[in-house]
């Protein structure tokens, strides 16, 4: 058996020797020695690198994708003198905007194209659907008691099954010169919809001046007679309480066409005034 000085041990071969370490490659990338505006999409412009890296190994060649720190992706377009590179901004959304200043120091590299648009994800879920939008003004100056001039119809079958519902959004400005109140009501198919301190009717209360609220109604169907009315109120408070109540409705007919209504009761020098009556179908 052979020893082991000179030659491999197993085999009596010659041992290779080591040989020298290489020169370092060179980097395929470099940095900007200027900094330069973004142009806008699919435009030119020419930047100032550090090295001449690009040429000498040639990583950056005409139609050569590359990414800039800070800037996005472009194209090769031309390489210009020694330290030169004439780039296209490629139509990239995450790209800086047109007119974005890209400072200097930041990393040129070479990249790749961006690859096709996947397919199109399903459908999203349907939101809220608009059924009634007015924002005319209807008020009822003076004193007394009636209804306002707003009524707004909701078709047939919009409420078909228990746990659909209407979200009724309500508002109001009042105007007076005292301690006054005014009272506001929304009613369905004629029929109240809230038990208010006065029976159909939600106080709203000033100091004098001008005051704004809303009254916001969720119209849940529970049956197909029946429907639960779920009420806030802004702007209001008793015995230092937000208002809000829950009412129930009977003896509605939900296959036919019905009508939100809106009635007041106000005090003398009073005005009751809504600039705003919308109804959104919501489901439970």
């Amino acid at each position: 058996m052979c020893s082991c000085g000179n030659n491999t041990c197993g085999g009596c071969q010659p041992k290779i020797p080591t040989s020298p370490a290489g020169a370092p490659g060179k980097n395929a990338y470099t940095v900007l020695a200027s900094s330069f505006t973004q142009p806008a999409s699919s435009a030119n412009v020419t930047i100032t690198v550090s090295t001449a890296g690009q040429f000498t190994n040639a990583w950056a060649v005409p139609g050569q994708t590359i990414f800039i720190e800070n800037g996005g992706y472009y194209s090769v377009v031309a390489l210009v003198g020694i330290n030169q590179i004439t780039v296209q901004n490629l139509p990239y959304p995450n790209n800086a905007a047109p007119g974005t200043l890209i400072a200097n120091g930041g990393k040129v590299s070479p990249s790749g194209e961006r690859g096709e648009a996947g397919l199109a994800g399903a459908n999203g879920t349907n939101g809220i659907a608009r059924v009634v939008s007015n924002t005319t003004l209807f008020s009822a100056p003076g004193s007394g008691t009636g209804t306002l001039l707003l009524s707004e119809t909701i078709p047939a079958n919009t409420l078909n099954v228990n746990g659909k519902g209407l979200r009724v959004t309500v508002y109001w400005l009042n105007s007076g010169t005292s301690v006054l109140q005014t009272s506001l009501g929304v009613l369905f198919a004629g029929l109240d919809t809230c038990a208010g301190l006065v029976p159909g009717l939600l106080p709203l209360f000033t100091a004098g001046g001008t005051a704004r609220g809303s009254i916001i109604l969720d119209f849940i169907r529970t049956g197909a007679t029946t429907a639960s009315v779920y009420t806030t109120l802004s702007n209001l408070e008793v015995n230092g309480t937000p208002y809000s109540e829950r009412f129930n409705m009977t003896g509605l007919d939900f296959t036919i066409n019905n009508n939100f209504t809106i009635k007041y009761a106000q005090a003398t020098s009073f005005d009751a005034n809504v600039d705003g009556f919308f109804v959104d179908l919501i489901q439970i």
